[in-house]
């Protein structure tokens, strides 16, 4: 149950969090609306009273530069530094005496990250301490990275956002408003003076048993692989010396997601160009609601043309998913990505964070005067929008075998997916979506038909578990579904194919007008063959409009019997593999 304190914020904030329409492993939701609670991007205008403002490379003015008694950790570099005795040490990625800002020594640490099974990144901390990286929602890697560093290395930090009251501010200062305290966060002890006995092995990584327990707030899917299922607080725990911070993050990770990242007060519009390991990739579907976010892992020359890797995290959460090039060039072209239309205007596409510096005696969130020069006015829509056009030449040209198999990926991603979340609209969608995409691709490069390309690569599964439109179906506030599910429903639509004497269209998993839940079909099913147990009830993961609506609605009436696959015909019910 979540503590009252979130429960009551609940009822002032929107919900945006992941959305799962993206490369090979990228879940973003994308159509679907799944419920952290989020504040309201600060720099738009209308319900939270601050007016719309024009974009700017110097920033938003914020919290007075002071001494705050909810301080999470103390602020002893500048972003800026070059050449100040902390800047010129040897770090992470970088020698002594690198002539390097901080800035850029995120983006050399974020390049640094190496890729391990999953594929996934493994963190390295100052300390020396090696873990895979932790499970988390996509925006919310984003931000983990971010706060990490600078909390890491004593730097000025903050995002900022607003609720019904007005503005808000979540940084290294605390959770505060202008005037005083938002949300308190926990203190935890802060073990940094144990540094240097720790690396020289004199002294045992401290732990905080409160923060050990802790989960996200309002949480029930943020089991870490790297501590054997642990909680996110464990992870934390382990990474850093200065308990507050886990404490911090925890909380912000909460409240913060991508309508955040896509505000311009907090991140900026960056020319293709410029990109680095470490900058972010937006994905947002409206002013206000679901978005996905990436973070570029690796930038890597390819002739005239470059190769971009990306990660992303996912809900349910998810150690982040470390793509190829030729799916992450995908990702940079989707319209949601900033493109033309209305999409432009709602915060979307290639972005870099701000800084967070003294300017006038306020924290200010400003572009690095390096930088200036790569930051696009996000009141500049054609300029923000024509990037996706620029991505298209800029990013590495792919073969149509390679289109292809990135199509092919997709689609095998998401399956895999559903295997493990069978009531997942948005990966149903995405599926669907890149499905669509290969039709097109193999009618234009190949020669083959649509019915050819059904018969080819069109699973049994896939009609099993049909796209669903999302607003008129509560299956898709379903977030807890399992593998064990999946298995039954499959198991079911198998035998009632080999019983019947001529081809039958699936019984899509989907709420029906029946008793109960709106799954009792499958709930009967599950307890006939013994597997009762394993059959859970429906549940109000999200935000839920729909949760009365009896009979969920396909976006396309089931076609494996239309097109020929069933029974005696090229029957790919049982072949998880035929690509």
């Amino acid at each position: 149950m979540k503590p009252l304190k979130f429960l009551a914020l609940s009822i002032l904030l929107s919900a945006f969090a992941c959305g799962a329409d993206g490369p090979v492993g990228g879940d973003d939701d994308g159509e679907q609306r799944i419920g952290k609670e989020s504040l309201l991007m600060a720099s738009s205008g209308g319900e939270n009273g601050l007016g719309a403002k024009d974009d700017s490379a110097v920033g938003a003015q914020g919290l007075r530069v002071q001494n705050y008694d909810t301080a999470i950790w103390d602020v002893t570099n500048q972003w800026q530094d070059t050449d100040t005795p902390n800047a010129r040490v040897a770090g992470l990625a970088w020698g002594a005496n690198s002539g390097l800002n901080w800035d850029e020594k995120y983006f050399a640490w974020v390049d640094s990250l190496g890729k391990i099974d999953g594929p996934t990144f493994e963190l390295v901390t100052p300390w020396g301490k090696k873990l895979g990286a932790p499970a988390l929602e996509c925006a919310e890697v984003a931000i983990f990275l971010r706060i990490t560093f600078a909390s890491w290395h004593n730097l000025p930090f903050f995002m900022e956002a607003a609720d019904a009251q007005g503005r808000v501010f979540t940084g290294h200062f605390g959770m505060r408003r202008e005037n005083g305290v938002w949300l308190n966060v926990k203190k935890g002890t802060n073990y940094s003076n144990l540094s240097n006995d720790i690396l020289a092995g004199n002294a045992a990584w401290p732990s905080d048993p409160v923060l050990k327990a802790r989960k996200i707030a309002g949480s029930y899917d943020d089991a870490q692989p790297a501590l054997g299922g642990a909680s996110a607080g464990a992870y934390f725990d382990e990474i850093f010396l200065n308990k507050s911070v886990g404490y911090f993050m925890l909380t912000t990770l909460a409240f913060f997601g991508s309508v955040n990242l896509g505000d311009s007060r907090n991140t900026y519009n960056l020319k293709p160009q410029a990109i680095l390991a470490g900058d972010i990739l937006v994905k947002r579907y409206d002013i206000g609601g679901i978005g996905h976010v990436y973070i570029v892992a690796k930038r890597i020359p390819a002739g005239e043309q470059i190769e971009v890797e990306v990660m992303s995290g996912s809900m349910p959460r998810r150690q982040p998913v470390w793509e190829e090039s030729g799916p992450s060039k995908e990702a940079f072209l989707a319209d949601a990505t900033g493109g033309p239309g209305d999409y432009e205007t709602f915060g979307g596409g290639l972005k870099r964070w701000r800084v967070a510096v003294d300017v006038g005696g306020r924290w200010t969130n400003i572009v690095m005067p390096n930088d200036n020069s790569n930051w696009i006015d996000s009141t500049d829509t054609a300029a923000t929008s024509g990037r996706i056009a620029t991505l298209n030449t800029f990013l590495k040209t792919l073969t149509r075998e390679e289109k292809r198999d990135v199509y092919l990926s997709i689609i095998n991603s998401k399956r895999e997916h559903l295997r493990t979340r069978p009531a997942s609209c948005s990966a149903r969608k995405a599926r669907d979506d890149a499905y669509q995409k290969l039709t097109d691709h193999m009618y234009w490069e190949f020669n083959m038909s649509s019915e050819e390309v059904f018969k080819r690569y069109r699973l049994f599964e896939d009609e099993v578990f049909a796209a669903l439109e999302y607003d008129v179906s509560k299956t898709c506030c379903w977030n807890r579904s399992t593998a064990a599910m999946h298995d039954i429903v499959m198991q079911m639509n198998n035998e009632l194919q080999m019983e019947s004497a001529t081809c039958m269209e699936p019984v899509v998993f989907m709420n029906r007008d029946d008793a109960g839940d709106g799954f009792q079909i499958f709930r009967e099913y599950a307890e006939s063959i013994g597997r009762g147990s394993e059959w859970l009830d429906w549940t109000e993961d999200e935000s839920c409009s729909q949760r009365d609506i009896g009979e969920a609605t396909l976006l396309q009436a089931p076609a494996f019997c239309a097109a020929g696959s069933g029974n005696n015909s090229n029957n790919n019910m049982n072949n998880y593999t035929n690509f």
